[in-house]
């Protein structure tokens, strides 16, 4: 249940992030970079020494932090990518 709602975060954000600005690979492209920023996120904040270092040990299961770790983990992993991509078209020889 839990990988479920942290697969239903990152589709939402990155269907958010599209509408915003987006990764500029289209939208199908932006909801897989947010699943997959999300389930990292969510995986590197259960790991137990980061979760002693800031205090949360209450990260997995629903709740708002869990919520939040996976919706910037996925706003990270799109940002991510359009900078990957400006950098390539900025500096590709045309």
């Amino acid at each position: 249940m839990i990988i479920g709602l942290v697969l239903v975060f990152g589709a939402v954000v990155g269907v958010a992030a599209y509408f915003i600005y987006g990764s500029g690979y289209g939208l199908w492209w932006d909801v897989i970079l947010g699943i997959a920023g999300s389930i990292i996120a969510s995986f590197i904040m259960t790991a137990a020494y980061v979760l002693n270092h800031f205090g949360r040990a209450d990260v997995i299961g629903f709740n708002w932090y869990s919520m939040v770790v996976g919706s910037v983990g996925a706003l990270l992993m799109i940002y991510g990518t359009w900078l990957y991509k400006r950098a390539v078209t900025v500096s590709s020889p045309v």
